[in-house]
């Protein structure tokens, strides 16, 4: 028994209503293909039994073709997907394309692989802790200072429009906060969060699409500010602290982890140069540690950011 493999409609709702023709010859890597009134794909134009689609814009606003199995018309399905005027819906794009062709069973993988995702979603935000759902808010430029927990969940995954059961914010969440267990990973969602958490509160600022703590630019995008953190850790380590004396519960438990590595006073100079560095401050680094370091609390001080000890 035959059944629905593929449809093809008109693109616009001009094409619904006006006839329109997809013409079913095209050019391929300099060589031209046929398709047959019967489905049968050949080289070449030609001139009688061509199977072209007309649709009349009343009657006519689809053509669906049937099979006992995909198999059985794969040829006609691949040449129609490749028609440059026809775009797949599940697929990419194609910029002119004036028709689309949707198949059934890539339509229904589709749709499994989304209820998989969105379970997958909603089972880890429903796993979270408070303070994980904020950080959540926070990764995808939210702000929840002012929301209920019961208000984040919601925000996050709404059965209607759940930020994070909508395309690309799914698959962001499970590439990032499901794969936490990556140390690669987890240092860039921590960062980006406490960047935005950063934007939100004031202590890093954004001007003409760059950012900066301070006067000091961390960057463009979120690879250059990682960059910058990579090479300038105590500068990271200013904005975590500067969020844990405003309130924020996953700055404050990081910023208190234990510390016992004692630094030798190599080390100790060579954190100061590099901060010393990292502000731009004029001239060279002072021969006097103390004084150095009186020069960098100052400027911190001057700028709004935690004095370093």
């Amino acid at each position: 028994m035959e059944r629905e493999i593929a449809v093809i409609r008109p693109k616009g709702v001009n094409h619904v209503k006006q006839a329109v023709t997809l013409t079913a010859t095209y050019n391929i890597r300099g060589k031209e293909i046929t398709l047959t009134s019967h489905g049968d794909v050949r080289q070449g134009n030609i001139d009688e039994g061509r199977g072209d689609i007309r649709f009349d814009g009343s009657l006519t606003t689809e053509s669906k073709i049937f099979a006992q199995s995909f198999d059985d018309v794969e040829d006609q399905i691949d040449f129609w997907s490749n028609h440059p005027m026809v775009e797949n819906v599940n697929s990419e794009p194609k910029p002119n394309s004036r028709f689309t062709i949707e198949i059934f069973e890539d339509t229904k993988a589709k749709k499994r692989a989304k209820t998989v995702s969105v379970n997958k979603v909603v089972s880890s935000v429903y796993g979270m802790s408070e303070a994980e759902r904020k950080d959540v808010m926070y990764f995808f430029k939210q702000d929840p200072r002012e929301m209920s927990d019961d208000d984040i969940t919601l925000v996050l995954v709404d059965i209607v429009d759940g930020l994070l059961l909508r395309e690309p914010n799914t698959t962001r969440f499970l590439e990032t906060f499901g794969s936490l267990g990556k140390a690669i990973i987890a240092e860039r969602v921590e960062m980006l969060v406490y960047v935005n958490k950063g934007i939100a509160t004031g202590f890093v600022t954004e001007d003409a699409d760059k950012f900066y703590i301070g006067d000091v630019l961390i960057g463009k995008d979120e690879d250059d500010i990682a960059l910058f953190f990579k090479d300038n850790p105590q500068m990271y380590d200013n904005l975590v602290r500067s969020l844990a004396k405003g309130g924020d519960e996953t700055a404050y438990n990081d910023a208190n982890e234990d510390t016992s590595d004692l630094e030798t006073p190599f080390a100790v100079k060579m954190k100061w140069e590099k901060l010393y560095k990292s502000y731009k401050m004029k001239g060279k680094f002072p021969n006097s540690l103390e004084h150095a370091i009186e020069r960098i609390n100052a400027y911190e001080k001057e700028n709004g950011m935690r004095i370093t000890k």
